[in-house]
């Protein structure tokens, strides 16, 4: 039957994108899918292109976790004086893997474990099961031997947990482990730990090669390409004058040379919809003081600075460069970009001990590509050290992988505001008090000036709002080192319950299990629901926002309602596509303060239960054949205003039979699809978005007449003739 069809295809996709391991160049990646902010990790630390592919590291729930908010990085160790397992003596020595380029076969080697596996990922509790009309959802495959729910493996608090080895050809070993919460104050990051020990193992077998090694003047450099999708991003810094409160290299926005209207945000010029208003970066938590590798030294990281993101010494691994370029790599992470680059950037005067180059945004340019030695994008770049590690001895870093930007919901009011020439910042003018443009719209007002698309005052207020999303990756970094500072003690939220979605004849019923109810501070569960779209954004061909999540039903202590484990959802209406979720929440007696001072209750995160198959509200089935319709009749693409909410190429069958058979032809005779219908009134073109208007063979029809042969199994029949324009 067509249903099992569907949900084989469905499950075999489903193994790949919830993947247990996926490899990739030789390295195996393991996915955190926990929270807003998702990503994917190395076993072998290495997030270029080579290992994550382009634009395939890490995600932001804005645009429905569609594009990467980092490129792609490079990350090296150095030091000095070393003398290699053949007895050759390098005054400098570097290993690692380029942005472009890397080589876990020879260079940074993931250590297997005695069942021969080279990563792991824990999770604090069961996944839960997410089923809409019997398709599941959620990964239906059992966890791999090397995925495990072990809460005790998990220090802290942290919802997951991804680790794993890397013996170095420097004698250095790797300890990686990043964590992931679900928790709505600090699912917008992931935490590194990286612990890095001269072991003097340079391969995988147990076998010292280089037990009398002492590694003079180590440093770790690590470049971070933000984004270039669709347009190149500024790169920025703070925290490395004395005084400042946090560390955080990041990218954000631009205005792009060649824009002729204030483009930054990245406004639809249909809708003004704001697309990427994103800032990404990296926050440093934590850098071994030279003498107690235990202790943070508030001047780490040394040095920090932004260049072309294809400088030639971090696009490949470290055996493809040559001796000259590997003694650069080496004076960029010792001496900054001040003597790396002739391009006359010295040290920010004032800053922390090191060398730490002005931040890119703060050099006078009026756009991002002005530099002399810009080619594709930029990248940030920073480097730990030096340290001197005997055999045995060790330090440590933690960053946090962190993104921050004002909501959709707000991206679509701004944009669409702005798009009507009526966006404003506040009661404020430009030039007023509550500006907080960055600095190359403070020393070039005309960048917001007038022009075809909206007024000087709607320009500058639309960029101030983005500007905003400033505010909120600091934030997050501070959640991210106020959370590293505490153990990764964070007030936990009870585990999401599984969920089951049908879709009936007048009501949808949503049903979910107890898994929650295992935490002393339980109190009861919401049910949230969005329209059109699980993720918030404009489609294709439309004007009007889909997929806003808003409650529509709660039940436990303090809402009124008693206990219970379904909601019949009445309120839809048919024709219209719904997803859900249900969050547990508890009381929020027993949950300490957040890193913002608060103590609240708490409720399990949207992403671990969420629906991203619709369900619809359907009608009883019809008596008579000359009552069934197909709606939208005729079907014509550019008509948006009688499509189905948020799924623009769907055909509906309405007032079927219990029981028929649908054979849709072309005007010449020509077979393209048979649909094999049970249960209510209502069936469409394909239970899948991807399977709208696509023919048995995947193939999507083109404009024209085609008729709709329905018979039921009685041999009674009836044939409907509809149009399509594409």
């Amino acid at each position: 039957m067509v249903k099992y069809k569907y949900l084989s295809i469905i499950l075999m996709s489903l193994f790949f994108l919830f993947n247990t391991q996926v490899v990739f160049s030789q390295g195996i990646i393991k996915t955190l899918k926990l929270g807003s902010f998702q990503g994917r990790i190395s076993d072998y630390g290495d997030e270029g292109e080579g290992s994550l592919g382009y634009e395939e590291s890490h995600w932001t729930y804005y645009d429905g976790f569609e594009n990467s908010v980092f490129d792609s990085k490079a990350v090296f160790l150095g030091c000095k004086n070393f003398t290699d397992t053949t007895g050759t003596f390098n005054p400098i020595k570097v290993s690692g893997n380029g942005q472009w380029e890397s080589d876990p076969l020879r260079i940074w080697r993931p250590v297997p474990d005695k069942d021969g596996y080279t990563i792991h990922r824990y999770l604090r509790y069961q996944p839960p099961a997410i089923t809409v009309d019997g398709f599941r959802l959620d990964d239906p495959f059992p966890l791999d031997f090397s995925d495990h729910v072990a809460p005790d493996k998990i220090p802290g608090t942290a919802d997951g947990m991804v680790e794993s080895w890397i013996n170095t050809d420097m004698g250095i070993t790797i300890h990686q482990r990043v964590f992931a919460f679900t928790q709505k104050n600090h699912d917008d990051y992931f935490i590194y730990e990286w612990t890095i020990k001269n072991t003097g193992n340079t391969d995988l077998d147990p076998e010292i090669e280089l037990p009398n090694q002492t590694l003079e003047d180590v440093y770790l450099l690590r470049q971070v390409r933000y984004t270039s999708y669709p347009r190149k991003r500024w790169a920025s810094e703070y925290g490395f004058m004395p005084g400042d409160s946090l560390r955080i290299l990041y990218g954000y926005p631009a205005r792009w040379s060649t824009s002729t209207y204030d483009d930054f945000g990245e406004p639809d010029d249909v809708t003004g919809f704001l697309l990427y208003p994103w800032f990404m970066g990296e926050a440093i938590l934590f850098g071994s003081n030279p003498d107690n590798m235990n202790v943070d030294d508030e001047n780490q990281p040394s040095m920090t600075g932004a260049q072309d993101c294809d400088a030639v010494v971090v696009t490949n691994h470290s055996n493809d460069l040559t001796p000259t370029q590997r003694q650069w790599l080496y004076k960029l992470m010792s001496e900054g970009f001040s003597t790396y680059y002739n391009d006359g950037v010295q040290d920010q005067p004032g800053s922390k001990p090191g060398h730490h180059s002005p931040p890119y945004d703060h050099r006078g340019y009026k756009f991002p590509d002005e530099a002399p030695w810009f080619g594709f994008t930029i990248s940030g770049f920073y480097a730990y050290g030096p340290y001197d590690l005997a055999f045995g001895d060790s330090f440590k870093v933690a960053w946090a992988e962190v993104v921050g930007h004002i909501s959709p919901e707000k991206g679509y009011e701004i944009g669409s505001a702005w798009k009507n020439d009526d966006c404003h910042w506040g009661d404020d003018q430009p030039g007023g008090s509550t500006e907080i443009l960055p600095p190359q719209y403070q020393k070039y007002p005309e960048l917001y000036e007038a022009d075809a698309m909206a007024s000087e005052v709607s320009n500058w207020a639309k960029d101030n709002w983005v500007y905003s999303g400033r505010d909120t990756i600091f934030r997050n970094a501070a959640a991210a080192n106020w959370a590293y500072q505490h153990n990764l003690n964070v007030p936990a939220p009870p585990p999401a319950p599984s969920i089951e979605v049908k879709s009936l004849p007048e009501k949808i019923l949503i049903e979910w299990g107890d898994e929650s109810e295992v935490v002393d501070d339980f109190a009861g569960y919401r049910v949230y629901r969005a329209k059109g779209s699980w993720y918030a954004h404009i489609p294709e061909g439309e004007t009007k926002l889909v997929g806003v999540w808003e409650p529509i039903f709660e039940c436990g202590e303090g809402t009124g309602n008693p206990l219970t484990h379904s909601f019949e959802d009445k309120t839809a209406q048919r024709g219209i596509a719904y997803y859900y979720y249900v969050a547990a929440f508890d009381n929020g007696k027993d949950n300490p303060p957040d890193f913002n001072g608060k103590k609240e209750s708490l409720e399990s995160g949207r992403f671990l239960n969420m629906t991203t198959q619709p369900a619809h509200l359907t009608k009883p089935a019809g008596k008579n054949l000359d009552d069934i319709r197909i709606v939208p009749n005729p079907f014509n693409l550019a008509a948006s205003e009688i499509q189905f909410t948020g799924e623009p190429d769907k055909i509906a069958f309405l007032n079927l039979p219990e029981k028929c058979t649908i054979k849709i032809y072309t005007e010449s005779g020509d077979l393209v699809k048979t649909i094999e219908h049970f249960g209510s009134g209502d069936e469409s073109w394909g239970r899948l978005a991807e399977e709208h208007m696509v023919t048995d063979y995947g193939q999507q029809v083109v404009s024209g007449l085609y008729f709709a042969y329905i018979e039921t199994p009685d041999g009674k029949s009836v044939i409907k003739k509809f149009v399509i324009v594409r």
